[in-house]
């Protein structure tokens, strides 16, 4: 059994025009309806592919009921807390002159904390039919960044294999519980070591310095070309034939879908990579958001080219006087390998990630943690914007308040009034018996934040005293009734 768990569902619409024109009236000639969710994805082609799966996830009001019926009429087997609100609808529009695909994502429903228990229960009941685990997608409003890991390290306990596929935040305290597979795209693991990949080789390295943090293997898709694979000290690419790309929504889902059959069969790493990027490429030659076929795959995956490469965990050469590191394992000889990465290895760089995509910094994403108690109510909307431009700078903002864990759904509210985005909610739990201060030291600690923002010095100088972050003493200008009004 592999099983999925997709804590931010979504349907996906997808409509064709023959061209998209912005700020006018649009008609679409085309529209189709998918249920979709990275974790509900990979169940699909698991599938698909002929193995027991079982999804997992929230789902919430009509849309919700759209997810379900979707995947009772593929035949798909779920079980799903519902929530309050509405499953998030994914709008993406295909503009047919150019080519171009525009996604709209929305943030899901706010998920109580009772319904993460009773997920978090329904999936330790399943664990012991379970031979690998996959925890896909984003968060949606109200789970804790660190929910990937604590499923981690229950899966574990239960014996039961793990992939992980998810950026940002969820991912970087996802890999603290060591997980046995990590996937991501080639730009998510720029962000994660914060630093840019400029080549093949340097994406390489970077996947093997999560291998030293703990992480079993790590895959990276390297834009629609090809996927790299590290292990230990050793390294494989898998090239898929050229196939028409139609669409690549849900192409890394299926390969993740791949990887998980793979290593419930118990399958080497090169051969589960095979039937992953078989089944990607199947994908790709869908349109819209819908997946490949079993045929598809079962054809394409005599053609894909899986070869070792492990010469790219070298170091660049030294200089002279140096002791050189001794190579991992022989390298592969270069006519050995597919035109295509020959012919990449030697520009030494990555395809580009096409137009839209933000530029990843040369830094490390910072952590804030935004105190609320005080400033919220007396500078609500200079408090939205200074969030909003960290937000913007690609920083992740926790807000970090010294109010009780009873007093959640009312603050919740009220951020939400507020219109005030953010990472997490961090908040006392109401046995807590020791200061605020002592309370905002352990939060800083625990999400290993960057800085703290707040309106009392005492906290201030706590944080600095006692961790290793920086903290700021906000001083709000109280905002005038035109600026409340306006």
């Amino acid at each position: 059994m592999i099983i999925t768990l997709t804590p931010n569902p979504a349907v996906d619409q997808t409509v064709w025009v023959d061209r998209l024109h912005l700020g006018l009236r649009n008609r679409y000639w085309k529209a189709d309806l998918d249920p979709a969710g990275k974790g509900i994805n990979v169940s699909r082609m698991v599938h698909r592919l002929n193995w027991p799966t079982l999804a997992f996830g929230f789902l919430a009001g009509e849309t919700g009921l759209l997810v379900e019926r979707a995947l009772d009429d593929e035949g798909v087997p779920h079980r799903f807390v519902r929530v309050p609100g509405q499953t998030r609808i994914n709008v993406m529009v295909v503009d047919q002159a150019s080519g171009q695909e525009t996604s709209l994502q929305g943030p899901g429903p706010l998920v109580p904390r009772e319904r993460q228990a009773t997920l978090a229960r329904l999936v330790e009941a399943w664990l012991p039919a379970t031979r690998v685990l996959v925890l896909a997608g984003s968060l949606p409003p109200g789970v804790p960044q660190d929910s990937y890991a604590a499923f981690i390290r229950q899966a574990r306990a239960a014996g039961v294999r793990t992939i992980l596929n998810t950026a940002g935040e969820p991912l970087r305290l996802g890999l603290q519980a060591s997980p046995d597979v990590v996937k991501v795209a080639a730009d998510e693991l720029e962000e994660l070591l914060g630093r840019p990949l400029p080549d093949v080789r340097a994406v390489a390295q970077g996947a093997a310095e999560l291998i030293a943090r703990g992480v079993g293997a790590v895959f990276v898709a390297v834009g629609p070309l090809a996927t790299l694979a590290v292990q230990g000290g050793r390294a494989w690419w898998a090239v898929p034939p050229e196939v028409p790309q139609r669409s690549r929504v849900g192409a890394g889902d299926s390969l993740v879908a791949g990887l998980a059959v793979g290593l419930a069969r118990g399958d080497d790493l090169a051969s589960a990579l095979r039937l992953g990027a078989a089944a990607g490429a199947a994908t790709v030659m869908s349109t819209g958001t819908s997946l490949g076929t079993p045929e598809q795959v079962a054809a394409l995956m005599p053609r894909v080219q899986v070869d070792e490469v492990s010469e790219l965990l070298r170091a660049a050469p030294v200089a002279a006087g140096a002791v050189a590191p001794a190579p991992a394992a022989p390298p592969a000889p270069q006519e050995a390998l597919p035109a295509r990465l020959r012919r990449l290895m030697e520009r030494a760089e990555l395809p580009s990630r096409g137009p839209g995509k933000r530029p990843v910094l040369p830094r490390e994403r910072l952590r804030y943690g935004m105190d609320v108690d005080g400033t919220i109510t007396r500078a609500p909307r200079h408090f939205k914007r200074l969030i909003d431009a960290l937000l913007e700078a690609g920083d992740h903002v926790y807000i970090v308040t010294g109010r009780l864990e009873r007093d959640r759904e009312e603050t919740e509210e009220l951020l939400a009034s507020l219109g005030i985005q953010y990472s997490e909610l961090l908040m006392r739990p109401n046995d807590w018996r020791r200061s605020i201060a002592d309370y905002k030291v352990h939060a800083v600690r625990e999400r290993d934040l960057h800085m703290l923002v707040d309106d009392d010095p005492r906290n201030c100088w706590a944080v600095i005293r006692r961790t290793g972050a920086l903290a700021a003493h906000m001083l709000p200008i109280p905002e005038t009734p035109e600026e409340r009004s306006g």
